[in-house]
């Protein structure tokens, strides 16, 4: 399941982790912003460590776009 950046009214990044396409390939950790494109792509030789980044990824995103939304309105 992927992990999202966006509360209901801001934007959502999606962070999703990738099967390795082959044996011996490592695990891809991606981030796509709200128009799909990929903002950044990271690889993992474990599934836990995707996972783990993933997550951390997407609670930074929500730390930063809340930031800023609070930043705008002062």
């Amino acid at each position: 399941m992927p992990s999202t950046s966006g509360d209901d009214d801001a934007p959502t990044y999606v962070f999703a982790v990738y099967d390795p396409p082959a044996p011996g390939l490592p695990w891809m950790c991606v981030c796509l912003c709200p128009d799909g494109r990929v903002v950044a792509a990271t690889t993992y030789m474990t599934r836990r460590e995707a996972d783990a980044e993933t997550e951390r990824c997407a609670l930074d995103m929500a730390s930063y776009i809340k930031a800023r939304r609070q930043r705008a309105l002062h």
